[in-house]
């Protein structure tokens, strides 16, 4: 086996597919007849977004509503094909926010423009705030991602600020 294959990557650069994960794969055959860069941000924008709101082990009712709203909006994914990414995530979250989750940053950064990036990280904050509170743990998910988006420190800063009354960090006195 070639160390691209091992590392999922085709000597042209971009991902294989058996190296896709499981996501990957359910996306695709929700979104039967997108092209295969759009599988990619769906896949990559919707794993990066349950990361976040599974950053604490659990994905509560808020969390999983932003989600829909940020796929369906961000995405302009339908309602039916929301839900069934939606519940995808809740099914499979174990396997998907801790075995898988290296490969979102990846896909994203194959497809995606710096606007979306930009996108992904504000509204992976706006996850983390549904609750009320953007508690450490899923700051350092956040800030992980927005490095392995190429993200300047200055981005990440932009994101981080229009949810500074929700920082645990800013709240701890």
């Amino acid at each position: 086996m070639s160390l691209w294959k091992l590392l999922g990557i085709s000597k042209d650069g971009g991902a294989t597919a058996p190296e896709l994960g499981l996501l990957f794969e359910h996306i695709e055959r929700i979104l039967v007849g997108a092209s295969p860069d759009e599988i990619k941000l769906v896949t990559g924008f919707a794993g990066m977004l349950g990361k976040v709101a599974y950053a604490d082990t659990e994905i509560t009712r808020e969390e999983a509503e932003h989600i829909r709203e940020v796929l369906g909006s961000e995405l302009a994914l339908g309602l039916g094909r929301v839900e069934q990414i939606a519940e995808l995530l809740e099914q499979e979250r174990a396997r998907l926010f801790t075995i898988e989750d290296y490969i979102y940053v990846r896909l994203v950064n194959e497809v995606a423009t710096p606007a979306q990036k930009q996108a992904l990280i504000t509204a992976m904050f706006a996850i983390a705030a549904a609750d009320g509170t953007v508690r450490d743990r899923e700051e350092q998910v956040i800030r992980t991602a927005s490095k392995g988006l190429l993200l300047t420190h200055r981005d990440f800063i932009a994101a981080r600020k229009q949810f500074r009354d929700h920082l645990a960090v800013l709240k701890k006195s």
